[in-house]
């Protein structure tokens, strides 16, 4: 998570940009993920490249380019607004080497569900959970689970 001055530093960004932009200046774009192989990158958002930028999960729709004006939207998000009211059961699952992990661990401690469980799979980063040997533990987990709560998992 970015700390309050480089917060402050990306909306003095998108300032000027903005400004720019009305005043007749084309948009800027800059790339969501770094490219394949920067090793000056996060593990996270190296793992990230390695997955959305190449066959394993690339898509002609994703280009990798976001608005740098876009960049206010991310500093005001967060997904936690509103998990006081999350009452439905609630499994998560996160990797225990996720730079994500302490979003997991805010999900959980934040969620009114009386019928919750924080599911750390140990050693897996955030994308060994999208096709890599977490994915499958996970999945396991979750099939097992599932008929506990009244549902079944049925393949198509």
């Amino acid at each position: 998570m970015p700390t309050t001055a480089e917060q402050i530093t990306m909306l003095d960004t998108v300032a000027k940009q903005r400004t720019a932009e009305a005043a007749g200046a084309a948009p800027v774009y800059a790339p969501y993920v770094p490219n394949v192989g920067d090793k000056t990158a996060p593990r996270d958002l190296q793992e990230a490249a390695d997955y959305y930028l190449t066959p394993r999960g690339q898509h002609p729709n994703a280009p990798n380019k976001m608005l740098i004006s876009s960049l206010s939207y991310m500093v005001s998000f967060t997904g936690f607004d509103q998990v006081d009211k999350l009452t439905q059961p609630l499994m998560i699952v996160a990797g225990s080497k996720a730079g994500s992990l302490w979003h997991s661990h805010e999900l959980d401690a934040k969620a009114a569900s009386n019928s919750k469980e924080l599911f750390i799979i140990d050693g897996a980063t955030h994308m060994d959970l999208y096709d890599g040997e977490g994915s499958i533990t996970a999945m396991t987990k979750i099939v097992a689970v599932l008929p506990a709560h009244r549902l079944r998992f049925q393949s198509a």
